[in-house]
């Protein structure tokens, strides 16, 4: 399938959603570095990264950050979505498409309207980079300006590589919900779309605040610092956090918590 035919696909998925998740009534563009800082610190994973700003109805990019550079051999002005495409391995697009129509579809029917920007949708897949090999992408996306009517015009994209964590892909996608919104993990964009039951993994908002950190290689005594806390009140959630994730230390509860997109 070549670059257009995805491009294609990908449109259809996305006019589908016009009217029940995104508006036309997109507003000219001016970057709001507030918003983007904000927005960003609820998404942003540990690894290489880079960010744009997806206008929904136009299905066009209106802006990249200067890290696009360490993934594509492109430069920013020259940034569009058909980037992407191009350089997706072919295995992996359709998962894309299955995933953005499944998550819309899930939205729909399980969130109100005006919890969607309380959201960020994600999944995993393969890109080449400018050396020409393939790396594992974690997939984030977040609603970044709304209108009155609670529709989505514009989102923030996040792809962090992940290949130093995994280099497999579960094939699944995950709704995270912000500020205390409950969780979908791990559904299944091929079937009837069921969440896995993981209720050891429902973590605290206070538990993702340590997680990112953690993620972000700060030790004990800088989350505690950054988060006005005690360390002692940070080893008790790192601990707690342990147990909830059934894993043995710090490194794998990161892995675990990135693979199943938590974070």
């Amino acid at each position: 399938m070549d670059t257009q035919s995805r491009l294609n696909i990908l449109t259809e998925v996305y006019d589908k959603m016009n009217g029940a998740i995104f508006t036309k009534d997109s507003p000219a563009y001016n970057l709001d570095r507030q918003l983007l800082d904000r927005v960003t610190s609820a998404i942003i994973a540990p690894g290489p990264y880079y960010y744009f700003i997806f206008d929904c109805y136009r299905k066009v990019s209106i802006y990249v950050n200067d890290t696009i550079s360490d993934f594509y051999d492109v430069e920013q002005k020259d940034f569009s979505i058909g980037t992407v495409m191009e350089h997706i391995h072919p295995d992996d697009a359709a998962h894309l498409f299955a995933c953005e129509a499944a998550a819309a579809e899930f939205l729909i029917k399980n969130v109100n309207v005006s919890d969607f920007p309380y959201y960020k949708v994600s999944h995993c897949y393969r890109i080449r980079n400018k050396s020409g090999n393939y790396q594992m992408i974690l997939h984030q996306g977040i609603a970044f300006k709304m209108d009155e009517n609670g529709l989505m015009n514009q989102t923030l994209i996040l792809h962090t590589d992940i290949s130093h964590l995994t280099d497999e892909n579960d094939k699944l996608f995950s709704l995270i919900g912000l500020h205390g919104r409950p969780s979908f993990i791990a559904l299944d964009p091929y079937n009837n779309i069921k969440s896995l039951e993981l209720p050891h993994l429902l973590f605290t908002k206070r538990q993702i605040e340590i997680l990112r950190l953690l993620a972000n290689g700060l030790s004990g005594k800088l989350i505690a610092d950054e988060l006005n806390i005690s360390v002692g009140t940070v080893r008790t959630h790192k601990q707690n956090m342990l147990k909830k994730a059934r894993v043995r230390n710090s490194v794998e509860l990161i892995t675990k918590v990135i693979q199943l997109k938590i974070i």
